[in-house]
This record gives structure tokens, sequence and C-alpha cells, in this order.
């Protein structure tokens, strides 16, 4: 009897033995895999955060991607409507056609002193002749030739009176005004002045050089030019200090 107890017991002995090592390595088991659990959820925040930045990144990209293709868009629209109206010179023949520009009318300086030297005698024979005689002021009349052909008469109510000083200085402003109408140097710097203008701040850049020539800019003045152009342009950046008061190259807004 004791030795079927005891062999009983043993094997109910080696029973619970077997469960309790498999219980302990389903311990270890679970332990392991909380483990890795927690390792793989780490890990998968990390990826997501990563993920998120770099959604982030190529929506800038895009955005940056966008704006330069509209900038393209805008120069080469730009660039083909200037070829449609004119050949882009050089900046050597720009500077070489704005010198010729500013320096060569020898005719109209030539007509411009012979009218100065007639004029100055008719001042002279006017003044004599009104010292001697007295008579009633009559009005003077100007006709002056606009840029569409239409003239406009101007009625000056002076006291001046035919042979004057006054009438010489508006027959001789007449006189110069049309000489300068068919000077083709003259109408060439009105069409850049005037196309100068009407352009958007990123076409004008490109003629700065042009009307600093022609109106003969000093090199400040031709930077600030372009400094005020390039603030219009930008977002941000600060305007270029324009002057105050008396000496302000501006005209100050109405309130």
């Amino acid at each position: 009897m004791k030795s079927q107890t005891i062999e009983s017991l043993q094997r109910t002995e080696a029973g619970l033995r077997q469960k309790l090592d498999s219980l302990e390595r389903q311990i270890e088991q679970s332990e392991l895999s909380k483990a890795e659990s927690g390792l793989y959820s780490s890990r998968i925040d990390e990826m997501s955060e990563m993920i998120s930045s770099l959604q982030n990144q190529l929506a800038d990209k895009n955005r940056t991607v966008k704006k330069q293709e509209q900038t393209i868009k805008d120069l080469r629209t730009t660039l083909q409507r200037e070829l449609k109206v004119q050949t882009v010179p050089s900046e050597d023949g720009l500077d070489q056609t704005t010198n010729n520009t500013v320096t060569s009318s020898p005719a109209l300086a030539r007509k411009y002193d012979s009218y100065q030297q007639q004029h100055s005698q008719q001042n002279q024979a006017g003044v004599t002749s009104s010292s001697r005689t007295a008579t009633n002021p009559a009005p003077a009349v100007l006709s002056l030739q606009t840029s569409s052909s239409n003239m406009v008469t101007v009625t000056s109510s002076s006291s001046s009176v035919p042979g004057s000083p006054h009438d010489a200085m508006l027959a001789h402003s007449t006189i110069v005004k049309r000489e300068l109408d068919k000077d083709v140097n003259f109408l060439y710097l009105k069409h850049v002045v005037l196309k100068f203008m009407l352009s958007r701040e990123s076409e004008a850049i490109q003629l700065i050089k042009a009307v600093s020539m022609l109106l003969n800019f000093s090199h400040q003045e031709q930077q600030l030019i372009k400094e005020t152009l390039e603030w219009k342009m930008s977002w941000f950046g600060h305007r270029p200090p324009l002057g105050k008061g008396q000496t302000s190259k501006v005209i100050p807004p109405t309130l």
C-alpha cells in the first residue's frame, strides 16, 4: 500500500512539475511578447512622426515649385510680348543707343542757336519800338500741335504788343516744339519713358539703364529706382529712403 501511495504521489509530483514548467514558459513568452509590443509601438510612433514630417516637407516643396512655375510663366509671357514689340537689344547695344540719343542731335542744336540769335535781335527791335510808341495791349494766340495732331488754341491775355519779347518767346517755343516732334532722338526718349511708366515692376527693371542714360540720372538715382521697384515686387523688406518734406522724391499720399 505504501509503495503504491508513493508511486501515485511521485506521478502527481511529476505532472505538477510539468505544469509548472509550462506555466513558466508561458510567463516568459508573455513577457517577451509584451517587450516586443512596446518596442514596436515606439517604432510605430517614430515612423508616424517621420511620415508626417516628410508630408509637410513635400507640401512645402510643391508650393515652392508651383510658385516658381508661375514666375517662369509670367517671365515667358513678358518676354514673348517684348519680342513681338521689338527685338530686345544687348546691354552694349543699349548703352550705345542711349549714348547716341543723348549726344547726337547737332541739327537741332544748330537750329536752336539760329532761332535764339534771330529772336534776340527781334527782342531788341521790339524794345526800341515800344519805347518810342505806346499801343493798346492785344491778346496773343498760340497754336500748339499736340501728339495726336490736334490743334489746341491757347489765348494769353497779357499786355504784350506785336514784336515784344513775349511774342518772340511764344514763337520760339512753338518752333522748338515742332522741331522736337520731328526729332528722332526725342521721339525715342518719349517712347522709352512712356513704356517705362506703363510697364509692370518686373518689366520696368529692364528699362532702368536706358531711362537713366537718356535722362542723365546719377548712379545713386539709378540705384534708388531699382531698389524701389524691387521693394514693390517683394513681399517683405523695407522701403528705400526717398526723402522727406521739400527734398522728398515721391508724391505724399492723400489723406
